[in-house]
């Protein structure tokens, strides 16, 4: 199925997003040091039953850079952009990492376009002390060295041990694109992770469904986390991938197609109170 490619104009001009399939619309929104086309193989599989939208988040793939402020809560205003010029009234949306920090902030901003929450690989609270440093440090890091070191040591530790040995192409082409990501835009990023909310409060009060998707093997935002948290909506679901680390689109892509799919048919026949 064909693929509209996108430009936003207005505020965000030069924010790029792609577009298949027709139904009911499902966003799909990339997580750091990465861009819309870690989506693929679920564009494709979901694209026969819904319309289908992966934004480049500013700064990534090929989205210019915002010119102002690089919030998760102007990164909804980008999403929100984008929904508009689709005239998409609401939206099943699932973000990946810290696509789910601003997945929260679109929810929280304009909880209206949200018929349901995916967090895949993402929690609600914020940054503490120690993640916090350990930012700082890499901000440091890529002001001094540039992007390219620090990529290419933290992008191997988003997968296991296996998917890196079994697949050196793949893990070769992510640190070829994340090395287009100017250093500016991976600090801006890092900063906005650190000045995020908690919104765990947001979820527990959800009017709509939220899922939660963890990787058994996940260091980043341990299976443990992400279960205590799906207690707290009033209507929620929690699926674990086993073989999978941080980077379930790309480690179990068929199954997380699946359940991406599962979650969203549900969603549009959940009648919300």
């Amino acid at each position: 199925m064909a693929r509209e490619h996108r430009i936003l104009q207005g505020p965000y001009q030069g924010g790029y997003y792609q577009v298949s399939g027709h139904g009911s619309p499902v966003l799909l929104v990339h997580g750091f040091p990465l861009d819309g086309s870690v989506w693929d193989i679920q564009s494709r599989a979901l694209e026969s039953g819904f319309q289908v939208i992966v934004p480049d988040l500013p700064g990534s793939g090929r989205s210019l850079s915002p010119t102002g402020s690089g919030s998760f809560e102007a990164m909804a205003g980008f999403l929100h952009d984008i929904l508009g010029d689709l005239q998409v009234t609401s939206c099943v949306i699932i973000g990946h990492s810290m696509g789910g920090y601003i997945s929260l902030a679109l929810m929280d901003k304009y909880p209206e376009m949200v018929r349901g929450l995916g967090l895949l690989h993402a929690g609600s609270w914020p940054d503490n002390a120690e993640k916090i440093s350990s930012r700082l440090e890499a901000i440091a890091d890529m002001e001094k060295n540039g992007s390219a070191p620090f990529l290419g040591r933290i992008l191997p530790g988003l997968f296991t041990e296996k998917y890196r040995k079994e697949n050196p192409a793949i893990m070769a082409s992510l640190l070829d694109h994340a090395a287009d990501l100017e250093p500016q835009t991976l600090v801006n990023y890092y900063q906005a992770m650190m000045d995020r909310p908690d919104r765990t409060l947001m979820l527990q009060q959800s009017p709509v469904p939220v899922l939660f998707i963890a990787g058994r093997k996940d260091m980043i935002s341990p299976p443990d986390q992400l279960e205590a948290l799906a207690q707290l909506p009033r209507v929620s679901s929690f699926y674990i991938l086993e073989e999978t680390a941080h980077m379930g689109m790309l480690e179990a892509p068929q199954e997380l197609s699946q359940v991406i799919a599962d979650f969203a048919g549900f969603c549009f026949n959940h009648l919300i109170t």
